[in-house]
Formats: C-alpha cells, structure tokens, sequence
C-alpha cells in the first residue's frame, strides 16, 4: 500500500497534503454537482447546461494539474 501510494503521489508529482487537499476539493465539488444533476432530473428547466460546462472545466483543471 505504502509503495503504491508513494509512486501514485510522485506520478502526480504532489505532496501527501497538497493531494488530499485537491482531492477533498474535487469530491465537494463533484457533490455540488450531483445536487444539480438531481435538481434538474426533476426540473429539466434547471441548470441545463450547468453539469456540461462545470465537466469541461473540472477536465481542464486536472489536465493542467490544477
């Protein structure tokens, strides 16, 4: 586990803290968008096109390493 997680973190090329803090980031904001998807499976008039643009940012921000 050990030797997984210290190649996984120098593959990222990331400290532990400065991983879990982008990862914590990443999952609060992946909440914020499962709520919306949520809202607009009911709503369908509702955050039409939220989920699309804030996917394509998310996918910029990890190509360019946040």
């Amino acid at each position: 586990m050990k030797s997984r997680l210290g190649r996984h973190l120098k593959d990222s090329d990331m400290s532990y803290i400065s991983h879990a803090k982008r990862a914590f980031l990443f999952s609060l904001w992946s909440l914020k968008l499962a709520a919306a998807c949520t809202i607009h499976a009911i709503l369908p008039f509702i955050f039409e096109e939220y989920f699309s643009n804030h996917i394509r940012e998310m996918s910029k921000k990890i190509s360019d390493g946040y």
